[in-house]
């Protein structure tokens, strides 16, 4: 899905798996506040690649 930052998903997921003492609960936070509803909702819309 173009738009989505895989690579950025990815590598926080790792941070906070393997390297928890790094999180940054400001940034987490704001992911959680601001970003998680947009990218919820774009993981929705139809992919108009696999729909025609």
């Amino acid at each position: 899905m173009p738009g989505v930052p895989w690579a950025a998903i990815a590598g926080l997921r790792n941070v906070v798996v393997h390297e928890y003492f790094r999180v940054n609960p400001d940034l987490i936070r704001d992911i959680v506040d601001n970003q998680l509803g947009p990218l919820a909702g774009h993981l929705r819309e139809p992919d108009v690649d696999q729909t025609e």
